[in-house]
């Protein structure tokens, strides 16, 4: 279905929380349960030895990006760097860090990363305000302002639908956004999980001991390789070439195309901000709101204007909206094949929002639009 909707959770309670939501916005879910496989490159040994083999010549040969290469470098210099800040004053037998540091830095992690996502996803959102405006109530259809009494012409003013030509301009250009969740430092309690895991320390009444000198250099750790070709043949003394194969499991729930006219786009945005969700799915599930949303009220916008209009005459007024504004000179215009109009005509005609067929579409009657 063109207008339905999907976005993957990684906790099933948090996907069905997402579908009561839904439903209490008169909007239909369903969840699935699926699995991706994921396979992994990893270089297995010891940091001071990894580390070794990077600063080799030839091992630049092996990277592609050399990027990449340097990145890999910092990673294990950091680590270095980090265990010795948590071992520089160890004496044998002494207490080296405790439970209270190990919850507190994951707290502090916790609150940085959430500022750091809620800011960068946000670049995505809908303007509440506009949300809020186009929010479809049980009465009727609430149209977006007239588009048509723009179309294909020029204003001193504001073009109607600059609001969404921003936020759409935005969305689009995602990918040149920096992304400030690569700005954060990795958190000191990955490093004490790693003394604990490789049994460098023990732990007692007061906190985790180490029962002797610790060498950060002999921390073992798994390097993910990006875009490195290794030879087949590859040897480099006790580092061990490894592939890791896991399978993660996901909670898919699928929305139907009455979200965009039934919900408020804040608030499904803000309750998505508390699961645990799929990054990539949720940015593209906010694209496709706002997106979406200007179709749909562009077409019942046309609709409402040619009441009984066929399809191929739908498509052509839809495609021939070209909405300009002067002041900054941006615009917008929209394309859509005739099959595409008609999938979204047939899906709104399915939730109730229209009603004919494609020779002559018209709205709905009011009473019998579907009751949330």
């Amino acid at each position: 279905m063109i207008l339905e909707e999907r976005i993957s959770f990684y906790d099933e309670e948090d996907a069905s929380e997402f579908i009561d939501f839904l439903k209490k916005e008169g909007c239909k879910a369903q969840k699935q349960t699926y699995s991706e496989g994921i396979i992994e490159e990893n270089l297995v040994g010891k940091v001071k030895d990894i580390i070794n083999w990077l600063e080799e010549p030839e091992t630049s040969e092996y990277y592609i990006l050399e990027n990449d290469l340097e990145s890999a470098k910092e990673q294990l210099r950091n680590i270095v760097i980090n265990v010795n800040k948590i071992t520089e004053n160890q004496n044998a037998g002494e207490v080296l860090f405790k439970n209270e540091n190990i919850e507190e830095s994951k707290e502090l992690f916790l609150k940085i990363y959430k500022e750091k996502y809620e800011s960068y996803i946000e670049q995505f959102s809908d303007d509440s305000e506009e949300s809020t405006e186009e929010t479809v109530t049980n009465d009727d259809i609430k149209e977006p302002k007239k588009l048509s009494e723009a179309k294909n012409t020029e204003s001193d003013n504001e073009s109607p639908g600059s609001a969404e030509l921003a936020e759409t301009e935005k969305l689009q250009d995602q990918e040149l956004i920096d992304n400030p969740l690569d700005e954060i430092e990795v958190p000191e309690f990955i490093y004490y999980n790693m003394l604990i895991e490789q049994g460098f320390v023990e732990k007692s009444e007061e906190g985790y001991i180490a029962p002797k000198e610790i060498d950060s250099g002999d921390i073992q750790i798994n390097l993910t390789l990006h875009r490195v070709n290794l030879p087949e043949d590859f040897q480099a003394g006790e580092i061990v070439r490894q592939m890791h194969y896991e399978l993660t499991t996901k909670y898919l729930v699928k929305i139907d195309p009455s979200v965009h006219l039934y919900c408020n786009n804040e608030e499904l945005i803000d309750l998505i901000y508390e699961l645990d969700y799929d990054e990539d799915e949720a940015i593209q599930l906010i694209k496709n709101l706002s997106i979406k949303k200007h179709i749909i009220y562009r077409l019942l916008d046309v609709v409402s204007e040619n009441n009984g209009i066929p399809v191929e005459e739908l498509a052509e007024e839809i495609n021939e909206t070209a909405i300009r504004n002067t002041e900054d000179n941006s615009g917008f215009d929209i394309t859509l094949t005739d099959k595409e109009i008609s999938m979204i005509v047939s899906e709104l005609r399915k939730i109730g929002i229209l009603s004919g067929t494609d020779k002559k579409i018209k709205l709905a009657d009011k009473k019998k639009r579907r009751q949330r």
